[in-house]
């Protein structure tokens, strides 16, 4: 929508050629080009525009590692008095899928965090690896971005008066 107000779209065309762009870093230039052009380089709706999207770009990198990551199971092993190991579950995770190996540490580095962190080895087997609390936060990082999306879409119809 704000691509649509910034490129004061009336029918429709500029919300149809935005949404053929899949890509969020293409999405984001075309808001950042759009806006450039007809606000000020002094404008500071300009500026919010522009740290907003930067802002929403680190969050599409976190977006990115759930949609693509995979829900793994914590598992906590503690050794009773009787020298006995008692297994439980505590909770989920999202990590990098085993097939990503650009995401993941080495098999080396996964066994020697397994020994050194037996219970958090989880979060040192790949570049992210995120709780659901993790998440849930993310999540509730993405609403706010939303409303201010939303406040920026809304200050557009005042800033682009003509």
């Amino acid at each position: 929508m704000l691509f649509a107000r910034l490129a004061r779209s009336k029918k429709g065309s500029a919300e149809a050629a935005y949404g053929v762009v899949e890509d969020y870093s293409k999405r984001s230039d075309m808001v950042k080009f759009a806006a450039r052009a007809v606000l000020s380089e002094d404008s500071l709706f300009l500026a919010d525009i522009e740290q907003t999207l930067k802002d929403t770009g680190l969050l599409a990198t976190k977006r990115n590692h759930i949609a693509h990551g995979i829900v793994g199971q914590r598992i906590v092993h503690t050794t009773e008095d009787d020298g006995s190991v008692r297994t439980t579950a505590s909770g989920y995770y999202v990590a990098p899928a085993s097939y990503a190996s650009r995401k993941k540490v080495s098999p080396a580095k996964l066994m020697e965090a397994f020994r050194e962190y037996p219970d958090d080895w989880f979060q040192r087997q790949g570049v992210y690896a995120y709780t659901s609390a993790q998440v849930a936060q993310i999540s509730a990082t993405f609403i706010d971005y939303q409303r201010t999306m939303i406040g920026l879409v809304q200050r557009s119809f005042d800033e682009l008066k003509s």
